[in-house]
């Protein structure tokens, strides 16, 4: 099912990103239910990552470290934002 390939795609106010994960997210579906994220056509643990990206105003090291210290489990993520 090509919803669950990577890169993600991901916008918020401001800005659109892509979003590629390595790894295993454990607490995926806790998160989803604690930030009230809506369900979604993909089903792997890396869109949680996405979708707390894009309650932020805006894709910097801050909010890129606050999603990875929420997330659970072991992983490398790698964050492409459009400033153009």
């Amino acid at each position: 099912d090509y919803y669950n390939n990577h890169p993600f795609c991901g916008h918020t106010k401001t800005q659109s990103f892509s979003l590629a994960h390595n790894g295993m997210i454990h607490n995926d579906k806790t998160l989803r239910r604690s930030h009230s994220l809506p369900d979604t056509k993909i089903e792997t643990d890396s869109y949680i990552a996405v979708q707390l990206l894009e309650q932020e105003k805006e894709i910097n090291l801050q909010t890129v470290k606050t999603m990875a210290e929420t997330v659970q489990g072991s992983f490398t993520f790698s964050v492409l934002r459009d400033d153009s």
